[in-house]
């Protein structure tokens, strides 16, 4: 398993696995909430496997059950008034061909 760490401050989408993967862990820690801030991990097909709706200033730690995969790539998703701030980690491996970032 690798894990990829990525900092999210602006609303909008980040890609930080742009291939297929298998997905077993997610941590999330928020030190800045943001106003009506929502956060989403989702893969290509719009499958959401972590949604905060709305953000809220703390971590939060995530064991997949099993291995999640992920088609297409994984993006994390960011919406609303003001952006907060997060740093998201992807506990990961990759497909079968597929690329590291």
């Amino acid at each position: 398993m690798q894990v990829l760490p990525t900092k999210i401050s602006a609303n909008g989408t980040v890609t930080p696995l742009p291939f297929p993967a298998f997905l077993s862990m997610i941590m999330v820690s928020v030190t800045s909430a943001g106003s009506a801030w929502t956060l989403q991990i989702t893969d290509t097909s719009g499958n959401a496997i972590y949604v905060a709706n709305p953000v809220a200033v703390g971590n939060f730690y995530q064991l997949l059950p099993g291995v999640t995969y992920m088609s297409g790539q994984v993006n994390i998703v960011t919406s609303g008034t003001t952006a907060g701030v997060a740093y998201v980690w992807l506990g990961w491996g990759k497909t079968e061909g597929a690329a590291h970032p």
